[in-house]
């Protein structure tokens, strides 16, 4: 009998997961919306179990205290309902997984990491009560591999993997080209790579205008507040209710200063430098990954008031969302904190990193830069570099202040260091790209992935 594996091929992977069927095993799709069902059925794929179309009928389960490792904060889909509505849609979720993985024994699921509270359900199902395999998959950070790894909340892997020999499947001599590249150019993530900065384009009056315009549009010809669809746009098809940032929310609060107040870089050379590239908001990896460093305001807060009287705290967003330092509460924590500055999304990361004493990250791949370019790093959450040898990571909060005040005990990266540490990470991966939805109808790359797929079932079914 082929081994059953487990699909959660929800939103874009409904343009992907199915086209991984193999001969090996047995694909079953499991998703979270009707339209996802008849996307995937109108490839000629069947589909084993559909959330919306089963949740009415699903039984409330008992919902543990400790469930969740990161709280009902890090959803950011749901974020805006009531808790009893959320403790509705977690019983019923509790119940689906249950009932998904009592029909068949799964070996494995594969889905990406984390991402929403469903799939912290389903790995607290699948993985932790009936015992499949976590399949889900990062991208190396040398371009065109990726990994299979058992924990949706880290990028990487622990000590004990790092140490495996290699799996023989991605070319060793690319460690050292990659390394070399970076060293001269730095390191973009692929979703970066074609990536523009756009500032909005409007006046700060001419939006104004057209928000009073659309102000009074809905004032005469009002739409009803429905809010059972608008729970059900939020659990079944991610909507996030208007919790994604846009340059709308600054304009109309902060249009008065849309010349966007930066500060000066010439500030920077009478003092010793920490830089801490921002995160984006809201994103899966700072939400899920370790709870306590998710809201980026505290954790600047706390870093500002660790760092030496002669340090400045260089803070730039994220490539991705130019203008974010304009929101109210980040002007509000730097007027508390004089050592904070600010910097756009336009300054290119590397040039800070250059002048920098020393890198503060939650995650971001800044971090991985600076290990390459023999800065001192201190990393706070899971990232896939954080078992380097030469990062540092606090246990909480008043331990980073330790660490912080005594900056002249921070190691610094050695070259052979990372590339020893880089050779181990890539030795564990396969070539393919399956984070890249550009790529979800390449042949080459989906014959990579599903290779990598086999070659980790075949593993997995050799340790039973």
């Amino acid at each position: 009998m082929k081994p059953q594996i487990l699909f959660f091929t929800r939103q874009a992977y409904v343009n992907f997961f199915p086209k991984l069927a193999s001969e090996r095993f047995e694909s079953r799709h499991v998703c979270m919306s009707l339209r996802e069902k008849a996307h995937i059925e109108g490839q000629g794929f069947a589909v084993e179990a559909c959330f919306e179309q089963e949740y009415e009928a699903l039984p409330l389960a008992e919902v543990p205290n400790g469930l969740f490792r990161s709280g009902y904060h890090g959803e950011r889909y749901m974020a805006w309902m009531r808790l009893e509505e959320r403790r509705v849609f977690t019983a019923k979720a509790l119940s689906f997984w249950r009932q998904v993985f009592g029909r068949r024994p799964y070996l494995a699921f594969v889905h990406e990491t984390i991402s929403m509270e469903m799939e912290e359900l389903l790995h607290h199902v699948g993985y932790n009560e009936f015992g499949a395999r976590d399949l889900n998959f990062f991208i190396s950070p040398i371009p065109g591999f990726f990994y299979w790894k058992d924990s949706p909340y880290h990028s990487g892997f622990e000590l004990d993997t790092l140490a495996k020999p290699s799996k023989g499947h991605a070319p060793a001599g690319r460690v050292d080209e990659y390394l070399a590249q970076v060293k001269e150019k730095g390191h973009k993530p692929f979703f970066l790579y074609k990536s523009k900065i756009v500032r909005p384009r409007v006046s700060a009056k001419g939006y104004l205008l057209a928000q009073a315009r659309e102000r009074m549009l809905r004032w005469l010809r009002p739409e009803p507040f429905d809010r059972e669809q608008r729970l059900r746009d939020s659990i079944f098809l991610s909507n996030t209710g208007g919790a994604h940032f846009d340059y709308g929310k600054i304009l109309d609060e902060n249009w008065q200063k849309a010349r966007f107040d930066y500060d000066d870089i010439q500030r920077v050379k009478p003092f010793r430098r920490a830089f801490f590239p921002l995160h984006y908001e809201p994103e899966a990896t700072l939400l899920y990954f370790d709870a306590r460093y998710s809201n980026q305001v505290a954790v600047l807060e706390n870093i500002a008031k660790s760092l030496p009287l002669d340090h400045v705290l260089m803070v730039k967003e994220h490539p991705q969302q130019p203008g974010f330092l304009m929101l109210d509460r980040f002007r509000a924590l730097r007027e508390r904190n004089p050592n904070i500055l600010f910097f756009p999304a336009e300054v290119e990361s590397l040039w800070l990193l250059k002048i920098s004493h020393m890198v503060i990250t939650i995650c971001g791949s800044v971090g991985w830069e600076a290990l390459i370019h023999n800065v001192p790093i201190v990393v706070l959450s899971n990232v896939f570099y954080d078992k380097h040898p030469q990062v540092v990571k606090p246990r909480d909060f008043t331990h980073l202040r330790e660490i912080l005040l005594r900056p002249e005990g921070l190691p610094h990266p050695t070259d052979e260091a990372t590339r020893d540490y880089l050779a181990r990470l890539h030795g564990q991966c396969y070539p393919g790209n399956p984070a890249d939805s550009r790529l979800y109808d390449n042949p080459e790359n989906l014959a990579r992935i599903r290779f990598g797929l086999e070659a980790e079932i075949a593993l997995t079914l050799s340790q039973k």
